[in-house]
């Protein structure tokens, strides 16, 4: 369930998830929108989980660079959810499968439109393909992808995330009072989604971390990550 929970699927199932990509209604995502939008639900669409999950024989996971950050253990484990993926599901099934994750583009571009609270997430607790900390920065492409400004991005990553928290007395803006916790860029992320992987620095609890202590904290842990 944790690793990939489309695994489960039985073929009435995707046959379920056929008919709603046959006959989505972009007039009923609108609609749900509102609803939502109405009664405070906020909504994380974990693009990245999706698409590891729906898409999760895609081979360009495989040359991820970030795999050098993973256990050997774990990506072994990756490699059996891979083969079962490939070993359940027709062609067929798995073209489905990536048509309704083509649909949730759509849906988190109109839930952004009709005001919808939203977060950015990755359930990143040891879901196959989807490596911690980088994946919030795949997450941030795919919601770009989908349409969502980088002013809405931002805010996603921060201030909605103190509000939704209730904690905004500490932290989701910069000003006096406010937990000393800041990731430096070194372009404008309101100018463009990608100027938010452009980290030149983190400020963590008041100490400063410049870009070069922090790729030397990823490199000592990735070395620790050889494959077999």
């Amino acid at each position: 369930m944790v690793l990939n929970p489309v695994n489960l699927s039985k073929p009435d199932d995707i046959a379920i998830v056929d008919h709603a990509v046959r006959t989505y209604d972009e007039g009923r995502t609108r609609a749900l929108a509102a609803h939502f939008d109405a009664d405070g639900t906020w909504h994380v669409p974990t693009m990245i989980r999706q698409k590891t999950s729906k898409l999760c024989d895609d081979p360009a996971f495989a040359t991820d660079p970030d795999l050098r950050y993973m256990a050997p253990a774990t990506l072994k484990t990756w490699h059996r959810v891979v083969a079962r993926f490939r070993k359940r599901f027709t062609a067929g099934q798995r073209a489905t499968l990536a048509a309704s994750h083509r649909h949730e583009y759509d849906m988190a571009r109109i839930f952004d439109e009709s005001g919808v609270r939203m977060l950015v997430g990755t359930d990143s607790s040891g879901a196959v393909r989807v490596v911690p900390g980088a994946a919030l920065h795949d997450e941030i492409d795919l919601l770009a992808e989908a349409g969502i400004v980088p002013l809405r991005l931002l805010r996603m990553l921060t201030l909605y995330a103190a509000e939704f928290l209730e904690a905004t007395d500490r932290m989701g803006t910069v000003e006096p009072g406010r937990n000393a916790d800041l990731v430096l860029l070194d372009a404008n992320p309101l100018d463009d989604a990608a100027g938010l992987h452009r980290v030149v620095g983190v400020v963590r609890a008041g100490r400063h971390y410049p870009a070069a202590d922090l790729t030397r904290i990823k490199d000592r842990l990735a070395t620790t990550r050889t494959i077999d």
